[in-house]
């Protein structure tokens, strides 16, 4: 699912934005100072990045099953770079 407005496209995440998601989000420290990882490791940011896109990316369980999960945030009038995620995100319970 994909919705586009005059400036904004949103679009489930995928394995090409792990990379993005890792500086935009996790690289950020008032974004991460406010989140509950601990991303100050660049690699660190990585891996919080692929599990976020595993977890709640485009193919991920939460959009099969569910119908949400993470959305990129990319403006119309760039590059087409990211600029940041919004999403639904269910914890899952195993009972």
């Amino acid at each position: 699912m994909e919705i586009e407005t005059e400036r904004l496209l949103l679009r489930p995440v995928d394995r090409a934005d792990v990379d993005a998601i890792a500086q935009v989000i996790f690289g950020d420290p008032k974004v991460v100072g406010i989140l509950a990882h601990n991303t100050k490791d660049p690699a660190d940011a990585r891996d919080v990045a692929e599990r976020w896109v595993r977890l709640m990316g485009r193919g991920s369980d939460m959009w099969s099953d569910g119908g949400m999960g993470l959305f990129a945030l990319v403006p119309n009038d760039g590059d087409g770079a990211l600029a940041g995620v919004s999403g639904f995100f269910m914890e899952r319970d195993e009972n």
